[in-house]
């Protein structure tokens, strides 16, 4: 078996809206956390912004 983790696969940002646009990619996080094999949104969104946390570290690093 392989595992597939949560990542990110697109960023985009609108300079004159100040905004970021994401895409994730789930991979095998959604399975088994509930019967329908959704993912409850604040655990994704705390997810979500972990990977952002990184991703801009990254971006300040020399």
């Amino acid at each position: 078996d392989t595992f597939r983790p949560l990542h990110l696969r697109y960023l985009s940002y609108d300079n004159q809206a100040n905004d970021f646009k994401i895409l994730l990619d789930k991979g095998d996080y959604e399975k088994g956390l509930s019967p329908k094999g959704t993912v409850p949104d604040g655990k994704l969104e705390q997810e979500t912004q972990e990977l952002m946390k990184y991703f801009f570290i990254g971006l300040a690093l020399p």
